[in-house]
């Protein structure tokens, strides 16, 4: 896999065609079910990836960061397990095509030998790509924790970012209430915790509960917050649910133009920050509402490694 990681301009676009070449196997000769989800996951963080290789410098991130150092080569492992899985996959599609064009012996000790060939390869075949889904989700498993990095990129030394701007970082970062996929597994217990909660405070009648899902990146706070947001029982509850993402320099101005434009549905130019809030206002006046935070932006500490 040393293509992958020698140079940062090739990186992502050799790992993206692993990933298209593993799910064209996938869906050609498995059912491949559930992996839709893993396919769109990679697809959405993959660019993410890129923007991360573009502004580290491989030979001094070790001294930049250690965590990043340590993603790197988690990355890189699951990168070289695909790879291989498809070099398996395909060194046997030429052993058959090999033997295919062989002699065809019409013999009953061939044909036995060679019904055992097959029925060999394709138990061979059900554990390979048991192995290239397994390689599949472990990769993006990974890439998605690159959502820690990306705000790292732009603390290092400014000559290192190149044309990356701070935009186009929290554009990459943004999230939505969207949940991709609805099966969400080992959080059954913390969303209905959540869930509980809510629906006790809004049962209450009290002014204002707030609840805070806190955590390292990685941990899936903002999965387990879709898949509250998007619960039947939390929809019943709130007369209004809105989704905003900002980050953790937010100012007074942006954040309530982005709640407005969450009630209305609608984008805004309005500047003035008291005829944003009489909007808001009005269209909360005597509503039960819920308001999600997905808030991003970590201590410094926490991204580079250190204490």
């Amino acid at each position: 896999m040393a293509l992958a990681f020698a140079g940062k301009a090739v990186a992502v676009s050799a790992i993206s065609a692993i990933v298209r070449k593993s799910f064209e196997y996938l869906e050609k000769y498995t059912k491949a079910e559930g992996m839709k989800s893993v396919k769109e996951k990679l697809e959405r963080t993959l660019p993410q990836v890129q923007v991360v290789f573009d502004a580290i410098d491989t030979e001094r991130v070790r001294d930049q960061s250690e965590a990043l150092d340590a993603w790197l080569w988690q990355l890189r492992d699951a990168v070289e397990e695909a790879e291989d899985v498809i070099d398996e996959v395909e060194y046997y599609k030429l052993e058959r095509k090999v033997k295919t064009r062989g002699n065809k012996v019409s013999s009953s000790l061939y044909k036995c030998k060679w019904m055992f060939i097959q029925q060999f390869n394709t138990m061979l075949k059900v554990g390979t790509f048991k192995r290239m889904i397994d390689a599949m989700r472990k990769l993006a498993e990974v890439a998605a924790t690159v959502e820690r990095f990306v705000l790292l990129v732009d603390r290092f030394d400014p000559s290192s970012l190149r044309h990356i701007c701070h935009q186009e970082i929290s554009n990459l970062r943004e999230t939505s209430s969207f949940l991709v996929d609805e099966t969400i597994i080992g959080r059954d217990t913390e969303r209905d915790q959540v869930i509980e909660w809510l629906v006790k405070q809004g049962s209450d009648g009290c002014n204002v509960s707030t609840y805070a899902i806190v955590g390292i990146g990685g941990m899936g706070k903002t999965t387990l917050a879709q898949a509250v947001y998007n619960d039947h029982r939390v929809k019943q509850c709130f007369d209004h649910i809105m989704w905003v993402c900002v980050s953790s320099d937010f100012d007074v101005h942006g954040l309530t133009r982005k709640i407005a434009q969450e009630m209305t549905g609608q984008g805004t130019d309005i500047t003035c920050l008291n005829t944003l809030q009489e909007i808001i206002r009005g269209k909360l006046r005597s509503k039960k509402f819920l308001l999600v935070f997905d808030v991003y932006g970590m201590m410094r500490e926490e991204l580079t490694g250190r204490s």
